[in-house]
């Protein structure tokens, strides 16, 4: 557990892992951890002639020209927050910059180890 998240199976069919909230939880509004990095950090022409297939999108938040990949497993632990879609479940998460820098903002209250 780090920072009050941890990575498991994810209950999303064919989504993998996912990231869960350790015992505190998390309330509305409140930071679950940083997305960007410096060492993620990336312009949107080197992704354009990097990403050849649609996969390669699905770790990439972008403000403007600046981007952050989270493809590569040390990029940030958050890279393992899933999309709801498609399944059951709903989004309890969203992005938001925050001086600069793109952090993970709990959308609703997360129940611990949900």
């Amino acid at each position: 557990m780090i920072n009050n998240v941890f990575v498991s199976k994810s209950s999303i069919p064919l989504a993998g892992n996912g990231l869960f909230a350790g015992p505190w939880g998390f309330k509305k509004g409140s930071v679950i951890g940083r997305y960007s990095f410096q060492w993620n950090k990336v312009n949107l022409e080197t992704l354009d002639k990097r990403c050849k297939d649609i996969k390669c999108w699905d770790y990439v938040l972008c403000d403007g020209n600046i981007c952050w990949d989270g493809l590569d497993i040390r990029s940030t632990l958050m890279r393992n927050i899933n999309d709801a879609h498609n399944s059951k479940f709903r989004n309890n998460s969203n992005f938001e910059m925050i001086n600069g820098n793109a952090y993970v903002i709990a959308s609703r209250n997360i129940k611990p180890f949900k």
